[in-house]
C-alpha cells in the first residue's frame, strides 16, 4: 500500500493470490503513472518473495492492465468484482475476511 500511497494513489479494493491480484485504485491528477508505481511494487515485492523462497532472479510477475474508470457503474461494477473475488474463489466465507484483500 506504500507504494501506492506514495505514488498519489488510494486503492479503494484490492485482492492479492499466489498468481494474480485485483486493486482498484483512485488516483487524481498529481498521481505518479500507475504503470510506474506498479513497475516498482513488482520488482519490490518479486525480490521479497524470491528471498523468502531463497531464490534468484525469478520472475514473479509477468504484466500487468491497468483502465482508467471513467464511468461510475463501470467503476462500481469493477468495485464490487474486486472485493467479491474472494468469496467466488472460495478463499473466504464473507470478504471483509480475507487477509491479503
Amino acid at each position: 500500500m506504500s507504494h501506492a500511497k506514495k505514488g498519489g494513489w488510494q486503492l479503494e479494493a484490492w485482492a492479492v493470490f499466489a498468481n494474480h491480484y485485483h486493486i482498484v485504485a483512485r488516483g487524481n491528477p498529481d498521481s505518479q503513472n500507475l504503470g510506474d508505481v506498479l513497475h516498482d511494487l513488482h520488482g519490490v515485492s518479486a525480490r521479497e518473495l524470491n528471498k523468502l523462497h531463497g531464490v534468484r532472479d525469478r520472475q514473479v510477475w509477468c504484466n500487468f492492465r491497468d483502465m482508467k474508470l471513467t464511468i461510475q457503474y463501470s467503476y462500481l461494477a469493477r468495485l464490487n468484482y474486486v472485493k467479491q473475488h474472494t468469496v467466488k474463489h472460495k478463499r473466504a466465507p464473507v470478504a471483509n475476511r480475507y487477509k491479503w484483500g
